[in-house]
């Protein structure tokens, strides 16, 4: 039995989910876990929250020098 079967999503999985990177089969099996599952929802906006919080703290950020 797969994560999609047995309704356990691990954060990898969700964040594929918030990154739109997974198939339809996947997706919908999400969707459909979010509606009745308000834990799941809440960890999939924690997660969505804190990854919009990286991309606001690094959108500034340079890589650093290399030295020839």
């Amino acid at each position: 039995m797969n994560a999609i079967e047995n309704g356990s999503f691990g954060d990898e999985m969700l964040s594929a989910y918030i990154d739109d990177e997974l198939g339809p089969i996947q997706r919908d099996a999400i969707v459909a876990a979010i509606r009745h599952d308000k834990a799941l929802a809440e960890r999939v906006e924690s997660l969505r929250r804190a990854k919009e919080w990286m991309r606001i703290g690094f959108a500034s950020a340079r890589p650093p020098r290399r030295n020839k």
